[in-house]
């Protein structure tokens, strides 16, 4: 997956050791928390024009951590989806939704860039601190 990937290291975390991608993992959680991206995060949720029953993807999710906002957006009768490539996120994402009781989320091992769902399958899509991380766009040539 490293040479599809494309990008930086973070396409190659399913080929490290469990300890150093936990280790991210905590650095992620904790980034999380830092007031200013917790306002920019807030900020652009407030902006998504999401309201209860909505659909939202989230490309990057990593560990899940916008979980309880996202499902403050969407409620009980919302969809939430989550992609990412490192399958100890989505394992943690996963365990999150599963301690939030949210049946309404669901995350999947994958590249935003090749997304496994259908075309308007979603109201917005979230990608937060992701898109540095996936390389150059397709669309956009060289140069």
């Amino acid at each position: 997956m490293a040479a599809q990937w494309g990008s930086d290291f973070f396409g190659t975390l399913n080929e490290l050791p469990p300890e150093p991608v936990a280790g991210i993992g905590h650095v992620l959680e904790a980034a999380a928390s830092f007031p200013t991206f917790k306002e920019a995060r807030q900020w652009v949720l407030r902006n998504l024009g999401v309201s209860e029953g909505s659909a939202i993807l989230e490309g990057g999710c990593g560990n899940g951590i916008a979980l309880g906002e996202l499902l403050e957006l969407v409620g009980t009768c919302g969809r939430i989806a989550g992609i990412d490539p490192t399958k100890a996120f989505v394992e943690a994402a996963r365990e999150r939704a599963m301690q939030l009781h949210a049946p309404n989320a669901r995350y999947e091992l994958g590249d935003i860039r090749q997304l496994p769902f259908h075309d308007n399958e979603f109201d917005p899509a979230l990608c937060d601190k992701v898109l540095i991380h996936a390389g150059p766009a397709a669309a956009v040539s060289p140069g």
